[in-house]
């Protein structure tokens, strides 16, 4: 041997180099082909399906893996799901760092396709590992905690995600597209101080929704806080997921809503929301079968509304419903067509196919304490300039009533019903009369203490019901009523009264009614005699007082 090589000045830097090509030649040749035949072998052995992949790349030097065009169908060669490109790069500082760093980690093009089969069985379930026999796992205790990862950057670009419910007599189909996400400086463990890390998730769906999703993220405990944002969601697609349990379509309206929250899992879930402002805009809402549109709401705004799970509390500011018009009429039996809007759709036949027969068992009840109680308030609700358009078809001729401009405020609203309601209602009537109330009404036992005004209400609109028993023409009239009007429940002893004809304290009227009354112009035809019958310019009467129950 020549004496070049005995020296070690020549013989370490070849050992080297030697050492560092073969890590060189592990690193960028074998550990790919390693890595492709592990990943494809493990997911073909555990769950029997058969994945495909691109080009894999690893630079040993700089710890990087490239995973590009990794596809897992289902077992009927479905799309499943799969990504065009997965990047990692993992930092040597893990050594120092005693965690696992990563410095980026970038998913491009992921999709996932969710589909529920005819038979209501999720494609998804197809992951789940293949049974084996079960292993005697060691009690993992709740306090352990997670290995210390830093992620310094997390994204997920171009996304889509799609959902497909066949189970349905009417399949349902979801798609987001493009979907992104990021997470920035994510940590776990206690190495590095506070855990979790800042992200942003955003969505969009080709009929222009958008999702957008911002805030801070932790595992132990599993926690978050952030802000939300949902644009142009359409009520249309939150109707095709209860078509079948409802009696009425909505073809239009769009949903727009922002809010915070906070959240926490414990031994107790404990969740605060805030919704800033939900606005439903254009909103038309018919019968299932066909037809014009029962209920329209150009713009419906709720503001200030607050959860707290832990309370069992929801609190709203406002709720503004603004130029809605309704379209009523009572049937000759005395249904109203908007109770078809509340009944429940008839399941197709298609939808009853997969039904097994009913087998009469004896119910099986298993006592559960009573949840706590939930409180909710709303400040204030207002009805601004709605329109009411209401038919008696019960009449012949129908009876016709419209009902606008109508405004309402009540304030106060809470799921007590003991509680009195500060109450604001004014209305037109038929374009010429005008209603208004103003006072307070407490829903249950009933209770109103209202002022009430109503001018120029013209009486030929009552004209239906006078020919359903006399033979007399009401051509003209103009009915005028002000003042005060109570309601109040019956007492216990007035119904004994009544029957034995006496007045006592308790037996306190269920209505009075204090004020004045005048018509003006009433013209009215006997139809026999083709004449005038009764006729006036002006009647007034005044300090009127009536009673109900006992009647005065």
């Amino acid at each position: 041997m020549p004496p070049v090589f005995k020296k070690k000045i020549v013989w370490i830097p070849a050992l080297c180099a030697l050492l560092l090509a073969a890590y060189a030649l592990a690193g960028f040749v074998w550990a790919p082909k390693l890595l492709r035949d592990a990943l494809l072998k493990g997911i073909r052995d555990n769950t029997g399906l058969q994945a495909s992949v691109g080009e894999i790349r690893i630079n040993p030097f700089l710890l990087q893996l490239e995973i590009k065009d990794f596809s897992l169908p289902d077992a009927k060669d479905s799309a499943l799901l799969g990504f065009q490109r997965l990047f990692v790069d993992f930092e040597a500082s893990s050594l120092w760092h005693r965690a696992y760093v990563f410095q980026d980690i970038e998913i491009g093009g992921p999709y996932a396709n969710a589909v529920i089969s005819p038979r209501g069985l999720l494609n998804f379930a197809a992951l789940k590992p293949k049974s084996t026999a079960p292993a005697q796992a060691p009690p993992v205790s709740q306090e352990a905690s997670l290995p210390s990862i830093q992620v310094a950057s997390f994204s997920v670009t171009q996304g889509a995600a799609s959902y497909e419910d066949r189970s349905r007599a009417d399949p349902i189909a979801l798609k987001l597209d493009p979907i992104t996400f990021e997470l920035k400086d994510f940590t776990t463990g206690v190495t590095t101080g506070a855990e979790g890390g800042r992200f942003k998730f955003t969505g969009a769906s080709k009929l222009g929704e958008r999702l957008q999703w911002q805030g801070h993220f932790s595992l132990q405990p599993l926690s978050s806080d952030g802000q939300f944002q949902i644009d142009a969601l359409h009520a249309h697609t939150l109707w095709n997921y209860v078509k079948q349990q409802v009696a009425f379509f909505v073809p239009s309206g769009t949903i727009d809503l922002n809010g915070a929250y906070t959240f926490a899992l414990r031994a107790q879930p404990e969740l605060q929301l805030k919704l800033a402002q939900v606005s439903l805009k254009d909103l038309a809402i018919r019968p299932a079968e066909s037809g014009p549109d029962w209920i329209t709401v150009p713009q419906l705004t709720v503001t200030g509304t607050s959860l707290d799970l832990s309370k069992h509390a929801v609190h709203v500011e406002s709720i503004n419903i603004d130029r809605a018009k309704v379209v009523a009429w009572m049937e000759p039996g005395g249904a109203l067509n908007l109770q078809q809007l509340a009944k429940p759709a008839r399941m197709s036949p298609a939808a009853a196919v997969d039904t097994p027969s009913a087998v009469p068992v004896k119910p099986v009840v298993t006592p559960t304490p009573p949840p706590s109680a939930w409180t909710v308030q709303l400040s204030e609700f207002t009805l601004h300039e709605a329109a009411l358009s209401m038919q008696d078809r019960s009449t012949t001729p129908a009876a016709s009533f419209e009902l606008a401009p109508m405004n309402l405020r009540v304030g106060d609203i809470s799921q007590d019903l003991s509680k009195p309601l500060a109450l604001q209602f004014d209305t037109g009537i038929n374009a010429k009369g005008k209603l208004t109330l103003n006072g307070s009404v407490r829903p249950a036992p009933l209770l109103a203490d209202l002022k009430v005004g109503l001018t120029g209400f013209q009486l030929e609109a009552i004209q239906p019901y006078l020919s359903q028993h006399t033979a007399l023409t009401l051509s003209d009239g103009d009915l005028n009523v002000e003042g005060q009007l109570q309601v109040e429940p019956p007492s216990d002893a007035a119904p004994a009264a009544r029957r034995a004809g006496k007045r006592s304290a308790e037996n306190k009227p269920m209505l009075q009614f204090a004020g004045d009354v005048s018509v003006d112009r009433l013209h009215t035809v006997d139809n026999l005699l083709r004449q005038d019958l009764v006729k006036w310019n002006r009647v007034q009467i005044k300090g009127i007082h009536f009673s109900h129950a006992p009647d005065r």
